[in-house]
């Protein structure tokens, strides 16, 4: 039953309207919502009077799009990528306003916020201790929060410039924070110093700075066009 209403929902799956962007599918009366619900991972809008056709709004629309898009191109016969059929309508969402949706897991965690509305990152707080061996020497930290980045967005991780002076540094140096996450928002932390303190919970350690995400394709050349700067780098141009 569950390949069959993919295979069905792949199917019929198509952009309906750009403002905003909407994907419907179309499933048969064999299929009952429900059925549809428990396969799906980016759950669709249900119209109680039209309980065969499913929604997916902005961003969702291209998220059930990709989960589906190897499917798609067989049922629907597209020999193109996904960056070549969908990726302006991507690129739109940007162009639209919309928030970084934060959800509470725990009631104590702190939701992001900007000491002034200028500041690139949103601030971060880690509340608890997820796992104490995460890795060599690197602790991971919850934050107890779920974060969706704004339509057409992904969200880098990094430190806050004060957390070198507890001796402390963000273990993967950069965290990228896809589009489509939905866990917990963690912070791993190494010592920079042996002898630095223990975390005092509550802490803002990091912050999260919003990207626009760039759907492309990858292509292999024969050779790529020789510039002025050629093969100059680490330093080659003087202190």
């Amino acid at each position: 039953m569950s390949q069959s209403i993919i295979d069905c929902i792949a199917g019929t799956i198509k952009i309906v309207a750009h403002d905003p962007l909407t994907a419907q599918s179309i499933i048969t009366e064999e299929y009952c919502v429900e059925s549809a619900l428990s396969v799906l991972k980016v759950p669709p809008l249900v119209d109680p009077s039209c309980p065969t056709v499913l929604t997916w709004i902005g961003a969702d629309a291209m998220f059930i799009i990709e989960s589906l898009w190897e499917k798609i191109q067989e049922k629907q016969g597209i020999s193109l990528s996904l960056a070549r059929v969908y990726g302006s309508f991507w690129k739109g969402l940007q162009q639209k306003y919309s928030t970084l949706q934060v959800q509470k897991m725990l009631p104590n965690a702190i939701i992001p916020s900007k000491a002034h509305p200028l500041d690139s990152g949103f601030d971060i707080s880690v509340i608890r201790v997820v796992n104490p061996n995460f890795g060599p020497g690197v602790i991971l930290y919850g934050t107890g929060l779920i974060v969706r980045p704004p339509d057409g967005f992904y969200l880098d991780m990094v430190s806050r410039s004060s957390l070198c002076k507890l001796g402390w540094m963000v273990a993967n140096c950069v965290g990228v924070i896809d589009a489509q996450y939905r866990g917990e928002l963690c912070v791993p932390l190494a010592r920079l110093n042996p002898d630095a303190k223990e975390l005092e919970l509550p802490s803002r350690i990091a912050q999260i700075i919003i990207r626009p995400l760039e759907i492309v394709d990858v292509e292999e050349v024969e050779q790529i066009n020789s510039t002025q700067r050629g093969t100059g780098g680490f330093g080659s141009s003087g202190k």
